[in-house]
């Protein structure tokens, strides 16, 4: 099992998602936060960490694997969330199947799920990672767009590529040409 770690938007769930698409497996998602009983955590997760697969038949190439995640992994505590923690981090011991954990903080996580983890840190994106992105889909979605336009998105968002791309899309929304006064920036 791996923990994904790193600031909201740098794309640690969308990594799992290709991951499991590149590997042809079923992804079977559990938000850490919905459920996170004992009990909820078994039932969801746990079955679909032993079984072969859940719905039979999984792609080319994937043999029966399925990918679990469970996003907002630094959300499962052992004191609140009745066993929660303790259910996840027998999970990842026992299971057959690939798990990712996610989570924003990884020292807000419980060192039992630290521990029974690799650990991979996603790092910010950077503004001048972040303007190329936004000028390709600029030009796939046929925007005309003023560069410094593209440069103010990047900057304000400060190294979350998925609020980027939220603002260039409302930003861009019903025109065709993209310009810095179009641009409205504000904090989150």
């Amino acid at each position: 099992p791996v923990v994904l770690h790193g600031s909201p938007g740098v794309g640690k769930t969308s990594a799992a998602h290709a991951l499991a698409n590149d590997m042809g497996w079923e992804a079977v998602e559990l938000n850490a936060s919905d459920e996170r009983t004992a009990d909820a955590i078994e039932r969801l997760a746990g079955r679909a960490s032993r079984n072969a697969t859940l719905s039979g038949s999984v792609g080319d190439g994937g043999d029966g694997r399925q990918l679990v995640s469970m996003d907002e992994a630094d959300n499962i505590h052992y004191q609140y969330d009745r066993g929660g923690a303790k259910a996840v981090t027998q999970l990842l011991k026992e299971s057959n199947q690939p798990i990712v954990l996610i989570a924003n903080e990884y020292y807000d996580m419980s060192r039992g799920l630290r521990n029974a983890c690799q650990e991979i840190e996603f790092r910010d994106v950077s503004a001048r990672s972040i303007v190329p992105v936004l000028r390709d889909i600029c030009r796939r979605e046929n925007v005309e767009f003023e560069a410094d336009a593209l440069d103010r998105i990047a900057e304000v968002n400060d190294g979350d590529l998925r609020s980027a791309v939220n603002d260039l899309q409302a930003a861009a929304e019903g025109d065709r040409r993209l310009t810095v006064d179009d641009v409205v920036t504000s904090d989150r």
